[in-house]
């Protein structure tokens, strides 16, 4: 038994890995464990787990790959811990990351601590990050955490949460390859009763080109639409008074959904998509009255423009300006030679 279990799903971070894993050894808590799962590594990433596997307090395990969600479960079901941190491989921890979230569960004695985080091409650079002064909100029930949930007060990111360990004693993650972390959230607030929320930023996530995602725009990206769904029904069944947002929630979804086709420029590929979803949205603007504060909401205009087909306008606005652009750029060099 200890007071920490960590768990590092790895899959190809070979170049990564090192840093993460670096940054949990050094922390200044040190009643932990680390269980790093290799979810079917094809480079150097198993060497370099395997040879940490050999420190004091760090597990490794090795299994087929099955995706991230099921790399978790596998960490979680082999955890000793009282408390349960998930990191990706290729992220980083504020040095004194565990000092600072074990204090703060015990002192308020909540099933989840909810953190933020540093977004940075170099990680290892901000590692020494001051948190010295930090504020907190202490979420008492489950409708403050449904509310803070739907106010993005909480994030939908597993490793932006420090959990009790018995959360998970009835909640898993999905096999999905994409948007787990949204289809878990229905499953974290059944299992929740009392939550913390802090400004502190003890995670710094790494922004690479080639992550899961931002990785080109695919068909799995519409698990982002099954997990707004899923937190839909779940609403519907168990907090009802709050549908109006989760529909919302489910509509903005669809919406980034939609600049996502755009933007990856694959309309053609999902041209029938598109246009269902265009419709949806079209139809469920007609259940929004007039008056709603829903209508308030940051994205709301954008998720009305979607509806009337002005996403797919502007998108061609733009492209045939960049296209102008290119043809002047051309003559100009032409005219320059």
């Amino acid at each position: 038994m200890c007071s920490i279990s960590v768990i590092v799903p790895i899959y190809n971070v070979e170049d990564y890995l090192e840093d993460c894993l670096l940054s949990i050894m050094n922390q200044t808590f040190k009643d932990y464990e680390v269980i790093m799962i290799d979810d079917g590594s094809t480079d150097r990433s198993s060497q370099i787990a395997q040879r940490y596997g050999h420190e004091d307090r760090f597990t490794y395990v090795r299994q087929v790959n099955k995706g991230l969600g099921e790399a978790r479960n596998t960490g979680i079901k082999k955890a000793k811990g009282k408390y349960i941190l998930l990191v990706d491989s290729d992220d980083v921890l504020v040095f004194n990351c565990l000092k600072k979230l074990y204090a703060l569960i015990e002192e308020f004695g909540t099933d989840i601590v909810g953190y933020s985080l540093i977004e940075a091409i170099d990680p290892v650079s901000y590692v020494f990050f001051d948190n010295s002064s930090v504020q907190t909100y202490y979420l008492s029930n489950r409708e403050e955490i449904i509310e803070a949930y739907i106010d993005k007060k909480i994030s939908t990111m597993a490793q932006l949460k420090f959990y009790n360990a018995r959360v998970f004693q009835n909640a898993s993650f999905s096999d999905i390859r994409l948007h787990e972390d949204v289809y878990f959230m229905p499953d974290l607030i059944s299992n929740i009763n009392t939550a913390l929320i802090t400004d502190g930023k003890f995670y710094i996530w790494r922004m690479r080109p080639n992550s899961l995602t931002s990785k080109p725009f695919s068909k799995d990206r519409y698990y982002s639409i099954v997990s707004g769904q899923r937190f839909l029904d779940y609403i519907k069944e168990e907090e009802p008074k709050y549908l109006a947002d989760a529909e919302y929630m489910l509509a903005e979804r669809k919406m980034e959904y939609l600049e996502g086709i755009l933007k990856g420029h694959v309309y053609r590929l999902f041209r029938r998509d598109y246009l269902l979803i265009e419709r949806q949205l079209k139809e469920y603007l007609k259940t929004v009255p007039k008056d709603s504060v829903i209508r308030k909401k940051e994205k709301f205009k954008k998720v009305e423009m979607a509806s009337r087909g002005l996403l797919r306008f502007e998108a061609y606005r733009l492209y045939l300006l960049h296209i102008r652009l290119v043809n002047k750029i051309k003559r100009v060099l032409k005219l320059a030679t």
